[in-house]
């Protein structure tokens, strides 16, 4: 029998263990299989995590049982997720986040597990959809949001994750649709808002009726004002409610297990 049968013999004589045993083709034989369904195949120095298809799902280096340095995470269809570094197991250091279309969804970095620093977020075109500065994971600092065609959707100022300072909304042609302040993440004093582009236009004012959120986010019952204008009578219908908050894709948090 010559060495090439040997080898292909040997290589099937493992796909049929390995199939017996319930693991997926592309699994190291090593791996452990965990109750979530993921494999697991981890060393002193690598870890690498595949999905119970056999996709590979992340893959990076360890420090004393912990990630550190540059890791790469992948969806089920095997396209980038995100890709960065750790330090001492957290987050640290400049990250790029996928859509699980594949296109570049935002980037930043991160300062132990939260994120610290500019941050850009994209639409699928490629443009920006957003942009701002983080301090210790909370929005700080001027922001401003686009529409698709680069047109500035909203502009104000944060601090420390609440709304606080003057803010602008406009219309996708460029017209404003509200301007005013925010104190602690709450509409006070007098607003200037137009239900159409042109037109009317009124001026309100609020008073703060309610102590101020201490939460960075509107209320779950908030019905904020959305990019589609279709029906721009509606912002009117919740007033008090902070800013329109950034899309948070599912599962983008600090931990990626």
């Amino acid at each position: 029998m010559t060495d090439d049968s040997l080898m292909i013999r040997f290589a099937c004589l493992f796909l049929l263990a390995a199939a017996l045993h319930g693991m997926p083709a592309g699994v190291p034989s090593d791996a452990v299989k965990h109750s979530s369904g993921l494999w697991v195949q981890r060393t002193a120095a690598m870890e690498g995590v595949w999905y119970a298809s056999g996709q590979l799902k992340a893959r990076g280096p360890l420090k004393s049982a912990k990630r550190q340095g540059d890791w790469e995470f992948f969806t089920e269809k095997g396209k980038l997720r995100a890709r960065g570094p750790y330090d001492a197991g957290k987050m640290h250091g400049n990250w790029e986040i996928y859509a699980s279309s594949g296109y570049l969804l935002a980037s930043g970095a991160y300062k132990s597990g939260l994120k610290d620093g500019p941050w850009n977020y994209f639409f699928s075109s490629g443009k920006k959809e957003s942009e701002g500065n983080y301090v210790r994971g909370k929005k700080h600092g001027a922001w401003v949001n686009y529409y698709a065609n680069g047109q500035v959707f909203y502009r104000g100022n944060y601090e420390y994750g609440q709304a606080h300072g003057p803010w602008e909304y406009y219309f996708e042609n460029g017209k404003i649709h509200q301007k005013g302040q925010f104190l602690s993440d709450v509409r006070a004093g007098s607003w200037y808002i137009c239900i159409f582009a042109n037109g009317p236009c009124q001026s309100q004012t609020f008073d703060q009726p309610r102590v101020p959120r201490l939460s960075s986010m509107p209320p779950a019952d908030s019905k904020n004002f959305a990019r589609d204008t279709s029906n721009p009578a509606a912002v009117l219908e919740s007033m008090e409610s902070g800013p329109v908050p950034d899309k948070v894709p599912a599962g983008l948090g600090t931990k990626w297990d």
